[in-house]
C-alpha cells in the first residue's frame, strides 16, 4: 500500500491530509508559505494564538516548528523597548573578572514558545559606546526602510 506524505511539523509522523496555508503573502518576495499537515496540525494552525516559524533552509529544506518546539531557537522577543540601565557602585558588587563588570540592562523578554520574563544583560563598560552605535545604524536603516528612503550606504 502505498505511503502519502508525512505531516511537515518538525518531528510529526501522522500521515499529512490537507494543505494549509500559514501566511497570505504581503509582497511579490515573500517565500511560500503553503504545507502539508495533519488534522492535528491543521486545528493547532487554524488557531491564530498558536505561534509558529517556517524556516526556509540554505539547501532548499524547510523545517516548521510549532508551539513549544521553538524553544529550540533559543529566541527572545523583546517585549518592549530598553528603558533602564544600572551602574551598580564599585562597593556594592565585586565580581570575580573586570571584564564581566558593566551596566545592567533589564530587558523584558518571551522565548519564542514560552512564557514572558526579564533579563538582565550585563554590558561591559567599553562595549557600550560601539553596541550602541550598531543598534543605531540597524534603526536607520529600518526606519528609513518602512519610509522608502534609499540607503546610500
Amino acid at each position: 500500500m502505498p505511503k502519502g506524505p508525512e505531516c511537515q511539523v518538525e518531528r510529526c509522523k501522522f500521515p499529512a491530509t490537507t494543505m494549509h496555508r500559514l501566511k497570505e503573502p504581503s509582497g511579490p518576495f515573500d517565500f511560500p508559505t503553503d504545507v502539508v499537515i495533519c488534522e492535528i496540525h491543521k486545528d493547532k494552525l487554524s488557531d491564530s494564538a498558536t505561534e509558529w516559524v517556517l524556516l526556509n533552509e540554505g539547501d532548499g529544506s524547510r523545517r516548521l516548528l510549532v508551539g513549544p518546539m521553538l524553544a529550540e531557537l533559543n529566541e527572545f522577543v523583546v517585549l518592549a523597548p530598553i528603558k533602564k540601565l544600572t551602574v551598580h557602585a564599585q562597593s556594592s558588587r565585586v565580581v570575580s573578572h573586570a571584564d564581566h563588570n558593566g551596566y545592567s540592562v533589564p530587558i523584558s523578554v518571551r522565548r519564542r514558545g514560552g512564557e514572558e520574563e526579564t533579563l538582565t544583560l550585563v554590558l561591559p563598560f567599553d562595549a557600550l559606546v560601539e553596541t550602541a552605535d550598531f543598534l543605531q545604524h540597524i534603526a536607520q536603516r529600518g526606519r528609513m526602510r518602512r519610509t522608502g528612503e534609499v540607503d546610500e550606504a
